[in-house]
């Protein structure tokens, strides 16, 4: 049973994620969305740092230092700003649909980089994920400008987090998971900070009180949280099942739009929600006596 935990918290990261791209986009209606990723990884940041208080902290070896800093950089500095700009410009629903191609991604990377082992199950799983994100989708083949963009971007953020998890795995198996990961963001954080002061480019404002609080639950239950959990799955399992989780972003997303955001729901959302339910099974359908 516990080969299965793993799966089982990344769907719950997954599952929070989709209520935090909702809320995100909620809120960079108004407020600025560097500065929203700025903060909300800084509080997400500090819960980890919390955390840390409270486990046995074994060195990192030096020869991973560096390389564990690089993946945080490029994956913490880049995806929390460019998360919250692509929502800026288009839909929760949609910007969760593009962004479940991640899994597929994720295959291809790890297929062409010879990193992990490519099944038939796999690759159906990941199918069959993408179209129950798909048929929960209202996808606007005539949308404007801003949401191909929005889109676009989003993307490009699907492809950082694909190469977020094959890069971070080892290193994720290698040393206690919520060290590792703190490791991860603490830099990709600082790279943040640092780059957007030295371009002149970060005019810092401050949140308005009435969403202080959606803010640091942002950071916390929605940042940190599920940070972790994501992690902790890739540290037992391949990134390639652990990555199909990400189906149940959209369908959150779709269900929490409907009802903060008046955005379209239909029927299908209870078939999306069965084929990626199939899905996430297929490709991690293991005998009990796997310890993979």
């Amino acid at each position: 049973m516990y080969t299965y935990l793993p799966i089982l918290a990344a769907c719950v990261s997954t599952s929070i994620g989709g209520l935090v791209a909702v809320y995100t986009r909620l809120i960079v209606q108004d407020f600025d969305p560097v500065s929203l990723g700025l903060l909300r990884y800084g509080i997400a940041l500090l819960c980890l740092f919390a955390g840390m208080m409270w486990i046995q902290r074994p060195a990192l070896s030096r020869s991973d230092r560096v390389p564990m800093a690089l993946i945080g950089m490029l994956f913490f500095s880049v995806f929390p700003v460019g998360f919250s700009v692509a929502l800026k410009y288009t839909t929760a629903a949609q910007g969760a649909l593009v962004f479940s191609l991640m899994p597929v991604i994720t295959i291809i990377l790890a297929g062409v980089a010879k990193k992990e082992i490519i099944t038939n199950k796999k690759i159906c799983g990941s199918l069959l994920v993408f179209l129950g994100v798909a048929s929960v989708v209202d996808i606007d083949f005539d949308a404007d400008k801003e949401t191909v963009l929005g889109n676009m971007i989003m993307f490009l953020m699907a492809c950082l987090g694909a190469g977020f998890n094959l890069l971070a795995r080892p290193y994720l198996k290698r040393y206690n998971k919520l060290y590792a990961t703190t490791w991860f963001m603490f830099w990709g954080w600082l790279a943040m900070f640092v780059a957007l002061v030295c371009s002149g480019q970060l005019e810092f404002s401050v949140p308005p009180r009435d969403i202080w609080v959606t803010i640091f639950i942002l950071g916390s239950i929605g940042g940190a949280l599920p940070i972790f959990l994501f992690n902790w799955a890739l540290g037992h399992i391949e990134s390639t099942r652990v990555s199909l989780s990400i189906g149940f972003n959209p369908l959150v997303a779709a269900i929490a739009g409907a009802v903060v955001l008046s955005e379209p729901f239909t029927v299908f959302n209870f078939l999306g929600l069965m084929l990626v339910v199939v899905g996430i099974s297929i490709a991690n359908w293991r005998p009990l006596v796997d310890t993979n």
